[in-house]
């Protein structure tokens, strides 16, 4: 049991990794576990999670992956 999940970004995980550290958010790239387009997300209080979408749509956005 873990209080994460893995996001599949359809997108380079270090990249998206990268892009949000830029914008504040913190997560984890997991591609040494054979996993290179996921991010690993720690699960956080309503609010937080709220800024982790918005700054995760932002990204992908930016980076042209819908």
């Amino acid at each position: 049991v873990g209080n994460f999940v893995c996001v599949n970004v359809k997108a380079d995980g270090n990249q998206v990794y990268e892009a949000l550290l830029k914008k504040g958010v913190i997560v984890r790239p997991v591609g040494p576990y054979q996993m290179p387009e996921h991010i690993r997300v720690s699960v956080g209080t309503k609010a937080e999670n709220e800024t982790f979408l918005t700054a995760l749509k932002s990204v992908l956005q930016e980076m042209g992956i819908q």
